[in-house]
């Protein structure tokens, strides 16, 4: 798995677009009601949270994922820039990766691929202060 960091947000919606899946791939963004859920959101297919627990890497990219979990962000409703962001639930994701590991604690960016979430994105130093 590579992780990137972006200079702007018009850099990472650039490389979403090229990301290119598999045919039995997928990844999980559905539109409701006519539109598209805003990212963030679960419907989505990508949110952003804390680590609960570590990252460990897996033992094998198809066989062996690890599972993790991770406090989800979500808007708190207010007008203010940039966006005030409250814990919501917690969700379970997997690490497909051979190689990352994270600590608890740490800021994380996870997609929804094959029904599993997956992180995109992980801090690599310092632990979020709530």
């Amino acid at each position: 798995m590579a992780v990137y960091a972006f200079a702007s947000e018009d850099d990472f919606k650039r490389a979403v677009r090229a990301i290119k899946l598999s045919e039995s791939s997928r990844l999980d963004i559905t539109r409701k009601r006519g539109r598209w859920p805003v990212a963030g959101s679960a419907d989505s297919g990508i949110v952003e949270g804390r680590l609960t627990n570590a990252i460990n890497p897996a033992s094998n990219s198809l066989t062996g994922g690890t599972t993790f979990a991770f406090i989800q962000y979500i808007d708190s409703g207010t007008d203010v820039i940039p966006r005030v962001l409250i814990e919501d639930e917690v969700l379970f994701g997997v690490n497909r990766s051979t190689t990352l590991a994270s600590e608890a604690g740490v800021y994380v960016i996870c997609a929804k691929i094959n029904d599993e979430w997956r992180p995109i994105w992980v801090d690599s130093s310092g632990v979020c202060s709530e």
